[in-house]
């Protein structure tokens, strides 16, 4: 009666967004270590939120 066997629709956000918490670490440690200034100030606090926001997206990614 009803197909269950359909793939999820937001199994592909879920990925890559699994995949970026991963990876945006990686990229604003550098920052991080190189000192943040002011004019930095925002990047950091941009690239954090959107590790944030990653995470809770792709917190659920393979658990299939």
């Amino acid at each position: 009666m009803f197909d269950t066997t359909r793939p999820d629709p937001t199994a592909p956000i879920r990925a890559a967004a699994f995949y970026a918490a991963i990876v945006l670490p990686m990229v604003y440690l550098p920052i991080l270590a190189g000192g943040v200034s002011t004019e930095r100030l925002t990047v950091v606090a941009g690239l954090l939120l959107a590790n944030a926001a990653a995470l809770v997206l792709g917190h659920d990614y393979g658990t299939e």
